[in-house]
């Protein structure tokens, strides 16, 4: 698989090929446990990326090609090096800062923290500049509007926006959960906790449902987000948020 990637040329079945591989072999999770670390890093490559990457200029399939390829990076990031492989990546490319702009790179991190991750990793990772990042952005983020009333014109940014937004609140709700490992981090009185409730108060008042529906077809994630910060949350959304995220 690695040496189809490699390649400098794609013709339409090996496009359709690689991603059908790429989603079967990510989502064998404990196949990949199985899997010696030095081989997965050869996936960590950026010259490998950019290879991918340099073909999807106005073609939509591949597009979709780099999309389940990083994907895949999240899915079979089952160790901490992985993980910092899988970060470092996307830092390498765009920029500590800029990572965070992105829908699919939002999609692998709060995956890896549901899927891998817990708090004696912050070695590897700055949790908490990760939080500020990401409630900086969407508190920077336009509002959405009903898909029913979207332009046609806009729906696909719109859609993005939207899904950029479920994976970074589902982001935000795994980062606070490890206030149950320390106490310190993110704590009432930090001014990361405050700005969190000021982002949820801004979904209140846009009256703004960003909702997946994994974990609820009734409560938005910025209403089990707030839930989680006043540590009122139920067992049901717990085990939702634990057990059926794909």
């Amino acid at each position: 698989m690695i040496n189809l990637l490699n390649s400098h040329s794609f013709i339409s079945s090996d496009i359709e090929i690689l991603k059908q591989a790429l989603m079967f072999v990510g989502k064998l999770y404990m196949f990949t446990q199985q899997v010696p670390e030095t081989e997965l890093l050869k996936f960590y490559d950026r010259n490998l990326l950019t290879k991918v990457s340099n073909h999807v200029e106005d073609n939509n399939n591949f597009i979709k090609l780099k999309d389940e390829y990083l994907r895949f990076l999240a899915r079979v990031a089952t160790t901490p090096r992985l993980q910092l492989a899988y970060f470092q990546l996307f830092f390498d490319q765009f920029g500590n800062d800029q990572a965070y702009l992105l829908d699919v790179y939002m999609w692998g991190y709060s995956r890896i923290l549901l899927w891998y991750s817990n708090y004696n990793y912050g070695q590897y990772n700055d949790y908490q500049a990760h939080t500020k990042a990401i409630i900086s952005r969407l508190m920077s983020m336009p509002f959405f509007i009903s898909r029913t009333l979207i332009l046609r014109s806009q729906r696909d940014e719109q859609e993005r926006n939207y899904q950029y937004k479920q994976n970074s609140l589902l982001a935000l709700i795994y980062l606070f959960s490890f206030r149950g490992v320390n106490q310190k981090f993110l704590h009432k009185r930090s001014e990361d906790f405050i700005h969190a409730r000021k982002l949820i108060d801004l979904f209140e008042q846009r009256n703004e449902r960003i909702i997946l529906k994994a974990v609820s077809e009734n409560k938005t994630l910025s209403q089990i987000f707030s839930e989680f910060i006043n540590e009122v949350e139920t067992s049901e959304d717990k085990i939702n948020l634990l057990q059926r995220i794909e």
